[in-house]
């Protein structure tokens, strides 16, 4: 039973492991790290990886006093390093990532818990809508989120792209093991290797709420970088890697890089086409019997 008062909680609440890893993004973090601590769901750790940041980020994180607080502080090794040893240090049953250029709604973990206890922890992912801000513009990320088994769809239809980024992912803990560590040449953009790891293992559920904020700004690594090349990172880095993975787990799949020699336009116009066919038939997949306050 999910207790909901702030200032205290049972000891039968699921304990959250969030994960926040961080390189330069001094910026940003005093309001990545408060949105964390606001939560209503209050049986919460925060494992805090600082990946040798050269800015202010190391003085910012330590001026942090809360006893839930866990950080580090290393070398510049990359995304998959730093969440490696963030999970190595992981106590609770469910893990939530949170980038440090972003923030999270106060009922983020509450409603994620509450979709857990629903679905009585039968599911591999959890994910929930993200809204992008950018200079005070805002919008979402994704509008229609996909529910049931992806890693199928994904075979039938060849669209990889089912999820929303790091900041609105939620795992069971028991589904990461299957995964971790993760390999350390995935400097950046290591949730598209984590997600096509997890949706192999169950079903993916999408909450019907936006529970979060992904920031659109100049020092993004993805949106404003442009040098940035998000083919190449998926076919010299995340497929590689992912294949690996399948085989090593003897899962009978392997990515091919043919798709990504059509031009980005109709591949997303193909990929949107399948998909917008499949949700006609099922849109989010629960009816109308969504968990309640």
């Amino acid at each position: 039973m999910l207790n909901k008062q702030n200032s205290a909680y049972s000891e039968k609440d699921p304990l959250v492991s969030v994960i926040l890893c961080n390189y330069n993004y001094g910026n940003f973090i005093t309001q990545t790290i408060e949105s964390v601590l606001s939560q209503t769901y209050r049986h919460f750790e925060l494992i805090v990886v600082d990946d040798g940041s050269e800015d202010n980020s190391k003085e910012i994180i330590s001026s942090f006093n809360d006893h839930r607080i866990q950080t580090i502080f290393s070398q510049n090794f990359g995304q998959a390093a730093a969440f490696n040893t963030a999970f190595g240090m992981a106590k609770g049953d469910i893990i939530c990532f949170i980038d440090s250029d972003d923030w999270w709604m106060p009922g983020k973990l509450e409603r994620s818990i509450l979709w857990h206890v629903f679905l009585q922890g039968d599911y591999a992912l959890l994910q929930h809508g993200l809204t992008v801000w950018s200079d005070g513009d805002a919008g979402p990320y994704k509008n229609i989120l996909p529910v049931g088994d992806c890693f199928a769809e994904m075979q039938q239809c060849g669209n990889i792209d089912y999820f929303v980024p790091t900041s609105g992912l939620v795992f069971r803990k028991e589904i990461l093991e299957k995964i971790f560590p993760l390999p350390d040449e995935i400097r950046i953009s290591a949730d598209a290797y984590l997600m096509r790891c997890a949706f192999v293992f169950g079903k993916v559920y999408s909450i019907p709420e936006t529970l979060g904020y992904y920031r659109k700004h100049e020092q993004n690594n993805v949106f404003r970088n442009k040098d940035f090349d998000v083919d190449e990172l998926f076919s010299n880095i995340i497929f590689p890697a992912l294949n690996n993975f399948y085989k090593k787990n003897e899962i009978n799949f392997q990515f091919e890089y043919s798709y990504l020699k059509e031009p980005l336009l109709i591949r997303k116009l193909l990929r949107t086409l399948a998909y917008y066919k499949k949700c006609t038939k099922r849109y989010f997949g629960v009816g109308n019997h969504f968990p309640k306050s």
